[in-house]
């Protein structure tokens, strides 16, 4: 995984200051599963329900599926609700003879137990069914099921977490609003667990932002003489040329989906969408590859790794030539409004970078209060084409501050949380980041990005002063020599 999180500066001299770590969180790989057959052996009474469902039965089984549905529906009232039958899936499923469907809705399906480990080590099996944890968990070498108190008492200490946990906590996005309701599911809503989550997608999120902010600010420092033109407009001719730019970039995301469908690509398999102008914006994630690429201006390419035949081409190249002439009708009316101060490709620039702008602010947007660290300047929806080039400038690079300390702190948050779960105290948040912003990390950040603004700003590259502390782009402490 890319892990660029602070922008290289100019070469310096660099000593790495002494036991200085960053641990990173990243996952084992899960185990393989047992591979589950297409169609299961059903239990006697289900096998019952299905002949009942499919052929109408007897009047003595449809008697037997009635009294097993309400029996089943009194024992089963107190149990996990990853092992209670919902008969509505369960109908549905034998009708579509999807039987192994119907053994999930039925009881959860086949139970597997895995190995999983407490904050200190030590291991259990931990069980799960097809629906995810049944809340069962029993001793390594004994096989003693716990008590619902020793269950607790392991849960405030962190809880158990196992390979597969693991690798489904580095797939939860803090985008996705069934993230609390999964973890909960996987038995896995601890503090400790939250923490590694948000470690985990500060990671991502730093970094992918990164990546976009430094693609802004090259294309800005292309453009300077457009962004300070447009700057001086009154705001509702602003209005009318970031109308225009929303425009453009909407049709262009909409045509890129478009050839995708028509080109029959698979989501669930590995794709990249690409663009001509500006590339890719994404970051690799731990245990998978992640692929957000953005298209905006010019013609779209796309690759998958999925055929397509003459019609699904002819299709997308129509839908292609339709969008590109739109596109131009729109660089005309740009060009317009601008009163010939920017050219057709100084017009894409501009497009590029509000279209960048957009995706960074939905991914800020995604931002839990929590894992905001202490020092995080909040920076409000971007007017891109107010205040001119040097206020977006500072503007970038004060998101890039953002999200260096975004990556250390949440990393701080979960190693504290592991601590505090070893030891069976609380920690104290107030206390950990007034740390936070006396440590010498925090110093080094503001170092490191006051040079780099100075630099965007004067185009001159300075040696920070001698025994100074800076980053690079790992997040790693150096003192200039």
């Amino acid at each position: 995984m890319k892990e660029a999180i602070a922008p290289p500066l100019s070469e310096l001299p660099q000593k790495q200051l002494p036991d200085y770590r960053v641990t990173n969180v990243m996952a084992d790989q899960p185990p393989e599963l047992p591979i589950q057959p297409t169609q299961p052996q059903l239990p006697k009474e289900l096998s019952n329900l299905e002949n009942v469902i499919n052929t109408g039965g007897t009047s003595q089984t449809r008697s037997m599926a009635a009294s097993h549905i309400t029996q089943l529906n009194n024992e089963t009232k107190d149990y996990h609700p990853n092992m209670q039958p919902q008969w509505g899936g369960v109908i549905a499923s034998l009708l579509s003879r999807n039987y192994m469907g119907a053994l999930r809705y039925y009881n959860g399906g086949p139970i597997v137990e895995e190995s999983a480990k407490d904050v200190l080590g030590k291991e259990y099996f931990k069980s799960y069914n097809m629906n995810g944890d049944i809340d069962v968990v029993k001793e390594k070498g004994t096989g003693r099921e716990l008590t619902a108190k020793e269950k607790q008492e392991l849960m405030n200490r962190g809880g158990l977490v196992s390979k597969s946990d693991r690798d489904a906590m580095l797939g939860m996005s803090w985008k996705n609003p069934q993230t609390n309701s999964q973890m909960a599911n996987l038995g896995l809503a601890t503090t400790l667990n939250t923490a590694y989550v948000n470690a985990n997608n500060a990671a991502i999120t730093a970094s992918a932002s990164n990546n976009n902010l430094d693609e802004q600010i090259a294309l800005g420092k292309k453009i300077p003489h457009v962004l300070d033109y447009i700057s001086t407009l009154p705001a509702d001719k602003r209005s009318k040329i970031l109308g225009i730019v929303n425009q453009y970039n909407t049709i262009s995301l909409q045509n890129a989906k478009q050839k995708e469908n028509a080109l029959g690509a698979n989501a669930n398999q590995n794709q990249q969408i690409g663009a001509t102008i500006g590339g890719n914006v994404g970051a690799q994630a731990p245990g998978g590859i992640v692929s957000g690429g953005l298209n905006v201006g010019g013609s779209v390419s796309a690759g998958t790794n999925v055929g397509a035949n003459a019609r699904a081409t002819e299709g997308a190249t129509s839908s292609a030539g339709n969008t590109l002439q739109v596109q131009q009708n729109l660089e005309r009316a740009l060009v317009q409004e601008l009163s010939g101060k920017a050219n057709p490709e100084e017009i894409r620039d501009l497009f590029r970078i509000q279209a960048l702008n957009a995706k960074n602010q939905e991914d800020y947007a995604s931002i839990p209060r929590e894992a905001q660290p202490p020092g995080f300047e909040n920076i409000p929806e971007t007017d891109v084409l107010a205040g001119g080039r040097n206020a977006m400038l500072v503007n970038r690079v004060t998101q890039q501050k953002n999200n260096a300390l975004m990556a250390e702190w949440n990393k701080e948050v979960y190693r504290a949380q592991q601590q505090a779960a070893r030891s069976g105290e609380q920690i104290d948040i107030n206390d950990l980041r007034d740390r936070f912003t006396k440590s010498d990390f925090y110093k080094a950040v503001n170092n490191t990005f006051l040079n780099k603004l100075d630099y965007h700003l004067t185009g001159e590259a300075k040696k920070p002063a001698k025994g100074s502390l800076i980053v690079d782009n790992k997040n790693k402490i150096h003192i200039v020599e």
